[in-house]
């Protein structure tokens, strides 16, 4: 079963900064999972939230300000006092981190009105620059998004990301028509009817968020293909 560290290993460091990616890098975890968005002169960004308020010194929305003013926050101080002076991490920084190592990537991109601002294509060509597509998942909940990457690149892996119930036809023609890696569903999903016809099919599946043994053990009879946690490291240690 493939571990995920869902936003870096964000149940031990601050979530989404380099401290967490490192970490899991060094833990040799063999995914880590992060979010982007666009900063307001179209740097991309590794944060989950769309305003600063949460994880941050700063607020407000992310998309309105510039690479400078967003690399000046503290995205540590939130988490404990021993992390202050973590950064809002770029996703041009996190590829650097990654190339050399063992751990591959899954790029979530947030929902939003991004017609204009091409995030797709500009987080694209910074994984190109590092020849990292074959290392690198994008996903959405927003099917559009989807649909412009595999516009842009026949060669991505994609993923669908669900939360609620949704017609079970019309995600096994999206599934196939746009040749996606897997389907990563909620916990909240996992043996409903909906999961029940992903399974009859063995499409492959991923399951968020799962962060204790009694979640990990409901999944052994689903053939859950992999597993998003904020703590990779213990469910490592437990599955291998």
């Amino acid at each position: 079963m493939l571990i995920i560290a869902h936003r870096g290993l964000s149940g031990d460091y601050p979530e989404n900064t380099i401290l967490s990616f490192r970490k899991a890098v060094e833990f040799e975890i063999p995914m880590i999972e992060l979010d982007i968005t666009l900063s307001s002169d179209l740097v991309p960004v590794v944060i989950h939230d769309d305003s600063l308020d949460r994880t941050t010194s700063g607020s407000g929305l992310v998309r309105e300000k510039e690479i400078s003013e967003l690399k000046s926050l503290d995205a540590g101080v939130w988490f404990h006092k021993d992390f202050i002076g973590e950064r809002i991490p770029t996703l041009d920084e996190v590829l650097t981190l990654i190339k050399d190592s063992e751990t591959d990537l899954n790029i979530e991109i947030k929902s939003g009105d991004y017609d204009l601002r091409e995030i797709e294509r500009i987080a694209l060509s910074l994984v190109e620059k590092y020849a990292l597509v074959d290392r690198v998942v994008f996903s959405s909940f927003d099917k559009e998004i989807l649909v412009k990457l595999r516009k842009l690149s026949p060669k991505l892996n994609l993923a669908y990301l669900i939360e609620n119930e949704v017609d079970s036809i019309e995600l096994i023609k999206f599934y196939e028509d746009f040749g996606l890696s897997s389907i990563n569903i909620s916990k909240e999903l996992v043996g409903t009817e909906l999961h029940k016809k992903i399974y009859d099919l063995n499409l492959p599946v991923l399951v968020y968020t799962i962060n204790h043994f009694e979640e990990y053990y409901e999944l052994q009879k689903w053939n859950i293909k992999g597993i998003f946690t904020n703590y990779a490291t213990y469910f490592q240690e437990i599955i291998s």
